[in-house]
């Protein structure tokens, strides 16, 4: 008697697959209970891409339903349809019956990965990899893409590696991760080439590839090659609200405000609508500058967050505190001449050590000036972090026993907040470096005062609001500057003239904020508008721009790039600062001040538009403070146009050490400590959930 699965099998050895599958299913036809030939038809039809692989297969299972080939069959048809959570339960029906079979784990990893499981997926692919010496291409992809995914960047880097070493990588989107990974480790030209290469093997036209690679190019300060790359994709009319988000910031950069009220009112249409989508996200710092509501920054923010910082952990319970003093931390990549790092130094000298410990954390290589020697001088311990590594990070700190954690970066720079994921202190507070909330519950309190943010905004705030009176602003009441004397030549300044001087990032410049410096000159004749140092090609646009407004771009004059003492000497120059808006320039403010020189600021409805003006007023200068774009002017222009008025804003500032409640550091700093020991006594009582 002939054996048809046998000659299923002698037809397949001689490649007769067609012949093999009519037998296979004659077979079946007349003995459906038979679990061999049930396996063998579906494994034939699964072979020749047969429609009815799928139904074969699971005839398998009901006949056996442990089979480890069907419900591996099966998990895979599921996951090529999108099916991943039947596919991980088929994935692990066949683990039942076979627990170290590196395909099965494997395949369970990538169908982890999909649903967004990706601790349990990276625990797939590890015990997949377990043993292997030579594990195939395909896994290690799989891997290095999941760390990526987790931003280990630097676990991610070794697995990326192992694939170049292998072979060239071919898959565009794997390029540009391993690109990423790389420029997170300082191989910067290497990322490079990586970019590039992905973008060349990028066929189907990925915006994500070139969102990735203009990121980078972003981050280096390359915003004209960016922009390039952006404007090719298409970025201001796909529906990739990031990409468009990028191509805006880039041309801020770059002083290019072409069509820039349709991009931002595009921008913040669609913050307002949703944010749905995988690439509904905003970069929360720029977006100070484009949108003066709170509880739009709120909802970019909390997006912002969590990408980065998806998961929470718990609240720690606060230690038994056995010195009676707390111990405060301060996390910052900008300890050194940044304007973080020389605003806090005063209160770091002036803070009580009867009552507390102060720990600086840095999470970038020390530089060695005068402010890092300061700050290390003025703390109890000076650690560095890895931010690159958060668990490592929040390890540390938790060690150091930490009561209350400070966050001088937020979203500025140098971004810790995986590190407050971890949660290594009882309290964690948003402070100094980023006026807005962060959106996240790894923070408990943002530092601020009831002017830059009142009360009744409190739910445009993750963090529970913490004031300290009357300005929230630290400053360093000592800083010194040069004792050389400049003169208006050194910088072509046209003696006699009315200097309007306007230091802000150049991406703070919006085209109305330019619209009303347009005004001011074209009012004050003969007045020139002062700007910080720009490269040639901004220059020319500003320029350009300025002739626009029949405004000789000549009148716009930008000073050199100088060391911070010869910095500070030069506002001894100009007559008025202009501050920008919606996004204030909060440090160069505090300088002008303490130099002595007047500023008009236009206040806002956010914390990052209403920082400069609460200065104002704990300089005693709320006369400044403009509410609408037209006040501003007419502000700026008093002050251009009657001399008695600019004589008593300078008086008031004359002596700003002894006048000012907004340079008195003692002050503050018993201020700062009593909100401090508020924060964490609600910690300690149970009542940090509740709303103050």
């Amino acid at each position: 008697m002939i054996d048809p699965i046998k000659s299923a099998r002698d037809a397949m050895t001689r490649g007769h697959f067609a012949e093999a599958l009519r037998i296979a299913e004659a077979h079946v036809a007349t003995q459906p209970f038979d679990v061999q030939a049930a396996r063998l038809y579906a494994t034939l039809c699964s072979e020749l891409e047969n429609a009815d692989a799928e139904r074969a297969w699971r005839n398998v299972i009901a006949l056996a339903a442990d089979d480890v080939e069907a419900h591996y069959m099966l998990g895979n048809l599921e996951g090529e349809r999108g099916e991943y959570e039947t596919a991980v339960e088929h994935f692990r029906a066949a683990l039942g019956r076979a627990p170290i079979h590196p395909q099965l784990r494997a395949s369970l990893g990538l169908a982890l990965d999909e649903l967004g499981q990706v601790h349990e997926a990276e625990a797939s692919f590890r015990q997949a990899l377990n043993g292997i010496a030579n594990p195939p291409y395909a896994l290690v992809a799989a891997l290095a893409r999941n760390l990526f995914r987790q931003r280990r960047f630097a676990e991610a880097l070794h697995y990326f590696d192992i694939l170049a070493q292998k072979s060239a990588i071919a898959d565009a989107t794997l390029n540009a991760a391993y690109a990423t990974c790389l420029s997170s480790e300082g191989r910067d030209e290497e990322a490079d080439t990586a970019f590039r290469r992905a973008i060349d093997r990028n066929n189907s036209g990925a915006l994500g590839i070139v969102r990735d690679y203009s990121a980078f190019l972003m981050r280096r300060g390359r915003y004209a090659d960016a922009m390039r790359l952006l404007e090719e994709a298409r970025a201001d009319s796909c529906a990739d609200l990031l990409a468009a988000s990028m191509l805006l910031i880039c041309r801020m950069h770059l002083a290019d405000w072409r069509d820039f009220d349709a991009l931002r009112v595009n921008i913040i249409e669609r913050v307002a609508q949703r944010l749905s989508q995988p690439d509904d996200v905003v970069p929360a710092y720029d977006f100070l500058a484009l949108c003066d509501e709170p509880l739009l920054q709120r909802k970019v923010a909390q997006r912002w967050g969590e990408m980065d910082a998806p998961d929470i952990s718990a609240r720690p319970t606060g230690r038994n505190r056995q010195s009676g003093k707390l111990r405060l931390g301060f996390v910052s990549s900008d300890y050194n001449n940044h304007p973080v790092g020389r605003l806090v130094v005063g209160l770091f000298e002036q803070l009580d050590r009867r009552q507390f410990e102060v720990f600086a954390y840095a999470t970038s290589a020390p530089t060695g000036d005068r402010f890092d020697e300061r700050i290390d001088a003025a703390i109890d311990r000076y650690r560095s972090l890895d931010r690159r590594d958060p668990e490592a990070s929040a390890r540390a700190i938790t060690a150091d026993t930490i009561d209350v954690l400070f966050d001088l970066n937020g979203f500025s720079g140098g971004e810790a907040i995986r590190i407050f994921a971890r949660r290594p202190a009882p309290v964690q507070i948003n402070f100094l470096g980023y006026t807005g909330t962060l959106g996240s519950p790894a923070y408990d309190f943002i530092l601020t005062d009831r002017y830059c943010v009142p009360p009744e905004q409190r739910d445009a705030f993750e963090e529970q609001l913490l004031y300290v009176e009357p300005c929230y602003l630290p400053s360093d009441p000592t800083r010194s500057r040069s004792p050389q004397v400049p003169i208006r030549a050194d910088y072509a300044l046209p003696e006699g003239a009315f200097v309007f001087c306007a230091f802000a990032a150049v991406y703070k410049i919006t085209p109305q904020l330019f619209d009303g410096w347009m005004r001011l000159l074209r009012h004050v004749p003969g007045s020139v508008l002062w700007l910080r140092h720009l490269a040639a090609d901004r220059v020319e646009r500003m320029r350009s721009a300025a002739a626009r407004y029949s405004v000789d771009g000549t009148r716009l004059i930008f000073a050199p790039g100088e060391d911070i003492d010869r910095y500070l000497a030069r506002f001894a120059l100009a007559d008025v600062l202009l501050d920008s808006a919606p996004f204030g320039s909060h440090t160069t403010v505090n300088d002008a001040l303490f130099s002595g020189l007047p500023v008009v600021t236009l206040a806002g409805e956010s914390f990052a538009a209403r920082a400069s003006a609460s200065q104002l007023r704990a300089a005693g200068l709320p006369n400044l403070i403009a509410h609408t774009s037209n006040e501003y002017v007419e502000i700026a222009h008093s002050l251009a146009t009657n001399t008695a008025l600019l004589d008593t804003a300078r008086h008031a500032l004359a002596d700003p050490r002894k006048r000012s409640p907004l340079f008195d550091m003692d002050a503050y700093a018993r201020a700062f400590e009593a909100a401090v020991a508020h924060a964490y006594e609600r910690s300690t009582s149970g009542a940090l959930n509740e709303r103050a």
